[in-house]
């Protein structure tokens, strides 16, 4: 048998006028004494390095004293409650996208250009603007993105953008270039570009030809990095508005074009001076997601962008392209 008493409790029972008789407790084994008001289970357990006595108050009026902690004594050992932590898991999903792109350019003058070793030429913003259109313009790649909550999620990824410019013949004049050398210069809304005149002629500064049809193009990698809300319309249709900022990073320059005086053969000129290693747009737009299943969905987004540096520098005009697109692409839920 055991002692049923404890120094603290004790105590505790004498403020309270409370007694409990005197119980043998055998090893293994429980009992419980009621005493006027007060009924007190007493437990006796076995632990690695010996017993231990726990005393738990049934009703409320023992409750508010002797429900505290009883003071650690040799032999005791205390056991914490095991604590869990809900893991909160991250949502990330890839999306492969194609979108053709309506574009058009706005054109400004550019009142610091000086033509190469010549005098001042004027802008030419309208003459370039009537002069040019898009034949192509398309973008593709994908995107990942990934949920920061309930609505909120953050997306980026990696594109190429396709563009073609047609350019109607038009007149071109004779300068001189970076050189020092007199060609004729050939300017659109990219930049500009030197065409040597026929061989066995020579021009003098302000000479001029006509162009044969001609054709920019231009490629271009893209880094978007966006943030989106998603609304719920029903379990498997979402709308999800975003807007984001795009880096543009040129990997492709390239103008096919001739003079009318040599014939129909037309050059490749691979490098447009003037024109801008990288330049930024903003965008946004409102995807339709339709869920197919929980791990795929179809997503669809119109969106405009709009240029806010231009694509080029010391050339005619400065050019900020805009465009409108409609993105589609299958998201994959991971």
């Amino acid at each position: 048998a055991y002692s049923k008493t404890h120094p603290e409790l004790d105590e505790k029972r004498k403020k309270q006028n409370v007694t409990v008789p005197d119980v043998n407790i055998e090893e293994n084994s429980s009992s419980a004494v009621a005493n006027n008001d007060a009924t007190v289970a007493v437990t006796s357990q076995r632990m690695a390095e010996g017993r231990y006595l726990s005393v738990s108050p049934q009703l409320s009026s023992l409750s508010a004293n002797v429900a505290e902690p009883v003071v650690a004594t040799p032999g005791i050992a205390y056991v914490p409650p095991v604590m869990t932590r809900t893991k909160t898991s991250l949502h990330f999903s890839l999306m492969p996208y194609f979108a053709p792109q309506f574009t058009s350019t706005r054109v400004e003058k550019d009142e610091q250009h000086v033509g190469g070793g010549g005098p001042q030429r004027p802008p030419e913003p309208e003459r370039i603007r009537s002069s040019e259109s898009y034949s192509s313009s398309a973008a593709a790649g994908i995107m990942g993105e990934l949920a920061l909550g309930k609505n909120w999620s953050v997306q980026t990824g990696i594109g190429y953008i396709a563009r073609s410019i047609t350019i109607q013949p038009k007149k071109i004049f004779a300068e001189k270039d970076n050189d020092g050398k007199i060609r004729y210069r050939f300017d659109c809304s990219g930049g500009y570009t030197y065409i040597d005149p026929k061989a066995g002629t020579s021009v003098a500064v302000g000479d001029s030809t006509v162009t044969t049809a001609s054709v920019t193009r231009l490629g271009y990698i893209s880094v978007p990095l966006m943030v989106n809300y998603s609304f719920g319309a029903s379990k498997r249709f979402s709308i999800v508005p975003g807007a984001g900022l795009v880096g543009n990073f040129r990997v492709k320059q390239k103008i096919e074009t001739g003079l009318e005086a040599i014939g129909s053969t037309k050059e490749n000129f691979t490098r447009i001076q003037g024109l801008r290693s990288t330049y930024f747009n903003v965008t946004a737009g409102v995807a339709l997601q339709y869920n197919l299943s929980r791990r795929l969905s179809i997503n669809v987004m119109p969106a405009g962008s709009w240029a806010i540096s231009s694509i080029n520098q010391n050339a005619v005009v400065k050019s900020y392209p805009n465009a409108f697109s409609i993105q589609g692409g299958l998201k994959i839920h991971l």
